[in-house]
């Protein structure tokens, strides 16, 4: 199995020109060691010491597999090197005062075999150490997404980071029902690394996959047909056929136990879906699975929008064998909005969207499978817009503390406002006008420079995100300084990014409006550069995706990148990671 690894050491080295190889995991003896390229150019580059520190004396020697006399022109970070430590120059001496990348090359003649090589040490300090996990995406059609860790040692401004991506397997294939080939999605989730996905819309399809095992989900555009997961190995078939899978059915009935039509029953585990079912009118469903026996499955009850009951959501070992019987009969009563106004300074606000959201507290539903009861959690989530009169049409939610999120006419002007329809009274919906918030991004360095072309993202949080809304965006001026227009009343986590890397990434976990930091400076930087090649391709990889991922955390924050950027036309990178200090 062949995998595009890079070197989790502080020293990477890099074979270019008529030696290119790929790059493979190194240890770090601790004697002076060698690096020679497996294609048989028969040169070898060898360091004193290995993993040089900052301050330290570098001695580079040139062994060459080749009889007589030798010439040797050495290049140090580009530049011709006269620094001889042999009398026959088949080694150079350098100082390194600072804790940056060095490249060395040499060219030898006469030669057997190629005559170039070249290779890139990382100087380190004795900082703290910090481990990311480096994902690079490439174009599709070279090669899979794939995944590697890197350590960083704190104190260091710069690291090179080559990232040689293995091309892994074409795979040709097809999704089928029966012998017809079927429109479907396909996720690909290798065993180790990032998973991606894929659509076909005639059921052929051909995509790039990397040298190992993977599952494979296949979810068949046809709503009659069930999800299906496959294990898949390069010696595999790239045919995936699908089927009508197991029918699974239930029935769900309202607070008042009546059935309840037209809602949506959907199942899912470890990431395969079930079909969707739709309640007819005497509440029952049949949906269609491809489970495995004795795995939790999560199911999701989705009422009309109409009906004033929440989302519902529970997980457990359900037997699929046995109905499933559902039931809001636990859920709290609801309350019509119809006729609240939304106003903005007191004036009513004709086609105003308004989205009514929240989580409710305590069990609102249940799930009875065979002799097991499994408690329900609920969500609300109810959009209707004003008349124009400026007040909202009937509007049924459940009777508790909630937020309304409002879109006034305006594209893009919203706010928030909470309220508590417990006792169903009379309420009026506020939208304050959207509040400004300015400030003035600046650099690490202590005359804490403005940075102009800093990026600021707001993701919305709590009652915004609950409305599925999108971050706002906006970039500092060429004076470092950065507005902000933020819904009234709502919550964001902030990001400050320097695309440039002249300092490390900053957020900020919680903030309104009114909170917005008036200066942010951003902390000292570590600029990871590198380039981004697919082996046996000549060609520079422009547009590739290069993330910096935390390497030890979970749930949502391990998909969240820590910094980002994309390969230019050369196939180079660079980003900016916080320095982890002594």
């Amino acid at each position: 199995m062949r995998l595009a690894k890079l070197i989790v050491v502080s020293w990477v080295v890099s074979w270019v020109a008529s030696c290119a190889s790929s790059i493979g995991d190194q240890t770090v003896p601790d004697a002076p060691t060698g690096v020679s390229d497996a294609s048989g150019c028969g040169i070898n580059l060898i360091f004193d010491p290995a993993v040089p520190f900052k301050g330290d004396h570098v001695k580079v020697t040139a062994q060459a597999m080749t009889a007589g006399v030798l010439a040797y022109a050495w290049q140090l970070d580009g530049a011709p090197n006269t620094s001889y430590e042999a009398a026959d120059h088949s080694a150079i001496g350098f100082d390194v005062p600072e804790a940056v990348s060095h490249t060395v090359s040499v060219d030898i003649t006469p030669s057997s075999g190629c005559s170039h090589q070249q290779a890139t040490i990382n100087v380190s300090t004795n900082g703290a150490v910090v481990m990311y996990r480096m994902r690079v995406i490439p174009p599709a059609n070279l090669a899979p997404p794939q995944e590697t860790l890197i350590q960083i040692h704190g104190g260091q401004t710069s690291v090179d980071r080559p990232f040689s991506i293995d091309p892994g397997a074409i795979v040709s294939g097809s999704v089928k029902s029966g012998s017809t080939p079927i429109p479907a999605y396909v996720k690909w989730i290798p065993l180790v690394g990032p998973a991606f996905d894929l659509v076909t819309s005639t059921g052929a399809f051909t995509t790039h996959a990397q040298l190992q095992m993977h599952t494979v989900i296949v979810i068949p555009q046809d709503g009659t047909l069930a999800p299906r997961a496959f294990p898949w190995l390069p010696s595999s078939s790239g045919t995936f056929t699908v089927d009508a899978g197991t029918p699974v059915t239930g029935t769900v009935l309202d607070r008042s136990g009546a059935p309840l039509a037209n809602a949506q029953v959907q199942l899912d585990q470890l990431g395969v879906p079930s079909t969707i079912a739709t309640t007819a009118a005497n509440g029952t469903f049949t949906m269609r699975t491809a489970f495995i026996a004795n795995q939790p499955i999560t199911a999701a009850i989705t009422p009309p929008a109409t009906s004033g009951l929440a989302k519902l959501t529970a997980s457990a070992l359900f037997d699929l064998t046995v109905p499933l019987n559902i039931s809001f009969a636990t859920s709290p009563a609801s309350c019509d909005l119809a006729g609240t106004p939304v106003e903005r300074g007191g004036v009513k606000q004709a086609s105003a969207v308004t989205t009514i959201v929240g989580t409710l507290t305590g069990v609102a539903g249940t799930i009875t499978n065979g002799a097991t009861v499994t408690t329900a959690i609920g969500s609300v989530h109810v959009t209707a817009m004003t008349n124009v009169g400026g007040t909202l049409p009937a509007m049924l939610v459940p009777r508790a503390a909630l937020s309304a999120v409002i879109l006034l006419a305006a594209q893009g002007d919203l706010a928030v406002t909470t309220f508590d329809a417990s006792a169903c009274a009379a309420q009026v919906f506020d939208a304050p006008a959207r509040m400004t918030a300015t400030g003035v991004v600046e650099g690490p360095d202590l005359a804490m420079t403005p940075l102009p072309n800093t990026r600021i993202e707001a993701t919305p949080i709590g009652a915004l995100a609950l409305a599925n809304l999108i971050p706002v965006q906006t970039t500092s001026d060429a004076t470092g300084h950065f507005s902000l227009l933020l819904a009234s009343g709502a919550h964001y986590a902030l990001r400050f990014f320097d695309p440039a890397g002249r300092g490390s990434p900053r957020d900020f976990a919680d903030q309104t409006a009114a909170g917005v930091p008036a200066t942010v400076q951003l902390a000292a930087a570590i600029a990871i550069t590198g380039n981004v090649s697919v082996q046996n391709d000549p060609n520079a990889i422009q547009d590739a995706s290069v993330q910096l991922l935390c390497a030890s955390c979970t749930g949502v924050a391990a998909s969240q990148p820590i910094a980002q950027t994309a390969t230019d036309i050369t196939g180079n990178y660079r980003v900016a990671v916080p320095d982890p200090g002594p």
